[in-house]
């Protein structure tokens, strides 16, 4: 099967059709040379599940794509990145590339075009690592990490696990700052339950495969 370039998966839970119109425009906007495609899902549970709902993105998309981005609804994807993302993660196929974030309110944007966004300015902004935020891979790396806890639910900790347990598994985690590449800010929707989903997270050996099923539970004590 002949497989596309890049897919960019996103879970939007609750999340208004105005902030999903926004980000879907900005990939459009941000004219990429690859194909790239948008998959936005929501979870059919009451509790926010974005473990489950990326884990679900994956399994469909592994088998159609080159590379499979993760990212988050609030981003706006400035010029160049995503062609930057499926070249580095073509050129490291067993490695995640990740690009940090700038943080900015949403007047800042009011009554503007994507073209008229600031982007020479919001990439001098401070740039933050967040784990969750733009992660790109190869199908094959995306197999290799095992996918996100699907026991770990709203908000706090799902990435950082994640993050912590692809790197023993191997994949090595290729970050980079180049681009504006900018959160919206906006109110907490989910609960932080950070301390909670990692205590979940303890449970579970590194063999586990999220995205297989292959479920392996530490042995007590």
């Amino acid at each position: 099967m002949h497989k596309k370039d890049v897919c960019i998966i996103v879970a939007a839970q609750g999340i208004s059709k105005k902030v999903i119109t926004r980000f879907r425009e900005s990939v459009a906007a941000s004219k990429p040379k690859c194909i790239c495609d948008v998959m936005i899902k929501c979870g059919r549970e009451k509790k926010f599940y974005k473990t489950r709902i990326i884990n679900d993105c994956l399994r469909k998309t592994l088998p159609k794509y080159k590379v499979i981005i993760q990212t988050d609804i609030d981003l706006l994807v400035p010029p160049k990145l995503i062609d930057k993302t499926f070249n580095m993660a073509m050129g490291q196929p067993s490695n995640c590339f990740h690009h940090f974030l700038r943080y900015v309110n949403p007047e800042e944007i009011k009554g503007k075009r994507y073209k008229d966004f600031p982007w020479h300015d919001w990439v001098h902004l401070k740039a933050d690592f967040c784990s969750g935020c733009w992660n790109g891979m190869t199908g094959e790396a995306w197999k290799k990490s095992g996918g996100l806890n699907e026991d770990m639910f709203a908000w706090g900790a799902e990435d950082t696990e994640f993050y912590n347990r692809s790197k023993r598994k191997g994949i090595r985690w290729i970050n980079c700052k180049d681009f504006a590449l900018v959160h919206i800010n906006h109110p907490r929707r989910q609960k932080k339950r950070a301390k909670e989903n990692f205590e979940v997270g303890r449970l579970y050996s590194d063999q586990t495969n999220w995205l297989t099923g292959d479920i392996v539970r530490k042995s007590p004590g």
